[in-house]
């Protein structure tokens, strides 16, 4: 129960359902603007992600260079997954 009601939460937060009580969930496809607003609240979330890593990194002496290679190597391990 704890799992599919965090999932409608986490659902309906980014915008993908709209819930009501009487009609209960239902998909919701949100316009240009929004999609938008979507993508930019989700690089934003990332923006903070990434900050604690470099933080993280620059205290275990992790070169700008190496740190960036890191990243590199996993963002080409994810596209040859596709």
């Amino acid at each position: 129960v704890m799992t599919v009601n965090k999932a409608y939460q986490l659902l309906k937060q980014e915008g993908y359902i709209i819930t009501d009580r009487r009609n209960g969930a239902a998909v919701h496809s949100p316009g240009m603007k929004e999609n938008e607003r979507l993508l930019e609240e989700k690089k934003r979330k990332l923006a903070e992600e990434l900050e604690l890593i470099v933080a993280e990194a620059k205290l275990n002496r992790v070169s700008e260079e190496e740190l960036v290679q890191l990243l590199r190597e996993m963002y080409g391990r994810q596209n040859d997954g596709k």
